[in-house]
């Protein structure tokens, strides 16, 4: 049933700006290519409809120990509340961690006033298991990369080490 089934690709370029100089046609190009090499079977695929929109700052890239640097909800005005993606969320800058920073204002707002509520659901306590991984990042060439590998192949792929060309 899948295969009289439309499919949508979408693909997100972080850091675009070295886009700049290229056409669209050069973008969807160049990505179809990409997708192509890791996945040969979408050589068969017919593109219907192709669209490129480029949204300078849409995504955000983080620079090491700028999570430090976003403030709390509550700020050190009496009264005076913030909320943001910009805003300590314990997510990256998103439209998720905007909505979140609403919630936890309002819960901060509220206690304050003496009222319970946890509007923000609490983000859990990341596992040792999965601090370990971030520790051991060195692993990931032995562990990660192979499984990943064998999901690509078994997906019709190749599991080759592809390097983006965008």
């Amino acid at each position: 049933p899948w295969k009289q089934r439309p499919s949508l690709i979408g693909s997100n370029i972080i850091d675009s700006g070295r886009l700049a100089n290229m056409t669209d046609d050069e973008v969807i190009e160049r990505t179809l290519r990409e997708i192509q090499e890791s996945f040969p079977l979408a050589l068969e695929a017919k593109v219907l409809h192709t669209v490129v929109n480029r949204v300078p700052m849409a995504i955000h890239r983080p620079v090491v120990g700028t999570e430090k640097l976003r403030p709390d909800q509550r700020s050190s005005v009496r009264d005076f509340y913030i909320a943001g993606c910009w805003t300590k969320t314990d997510f990256p800058c998103s439209m998720e961690s905007a909505a979140r920073s609403g919630y936890l204002a309002a819960d901060k707002l509220l206690q304050l006033r003496g009222r319970e509520s946890r509007s923000a659901i609490p983000y859990p306590k990341i596992a040792l298991s999965a601090r370990l991984v971030g520790v051991l990042d060195v692993l990931r060439p032995y562990l990660l990369a192979p499984f990943f590998r064998s999901l690509v192949r078994m997906s019709g792929g190749t599991a080759e080490a592809v390097q983006s060309k965008l």
